[in-house]
């Protein structure tokens, strides 16, 4: 048995269908989320790039623009509701509409599965 390795690049192009939307992704900084937004930007969407610090979020907006797509960013910490409605909000005001979301970001808790503490 063999194992493909998906790339970005490998990833056929769905032709423009995401050109001129506008796409809010979050958790963008790096890995997934960044890779998630170069792959909007590759189908001409304008993008609004957050995560929870700015690390990468500049470097992953050059790309984006690189690509042919628009990119902005923003900080955005997804534990608060209030914070991500900003940020939808942001996405609306930049560009104009929210076509499309991807929500990458995430929090991480650790607890016992049978509810009693450690």
């Amino acid at each position: 048995m063999s194992l493909a390795l998906i790339t970005e690049t490998s990833i056929p192009s769905v032709s423009g269908l995401s050109a001129g939307t506008g796409v809010f992704v979050s958790g963008a900084g790096c890995g997934i989320g960044a890779a998630a937004a170069r792959l909007f930007a590759r189908e001409d969407a304008r993008v609004l790039l957050a995560a929870r610090t700015e690390g990468g979020l500049s470097t992953v907006a050059e790309q984006v623009q690189a690509a042919g797509g628009a990119g902005e960013w923003m900080v955005c910490d997804p534990a608060g509701a209030a914070r991500v409605r900003a940020a939808v909000a942001r996405t609306v005001e930049v560009y104009g509409c929210l076509n499309a979301a991807c929500n990458n970001g995430a929090l991480a808790t650790r607890s016992r599965a049978d509810g009693r503490s450690e």
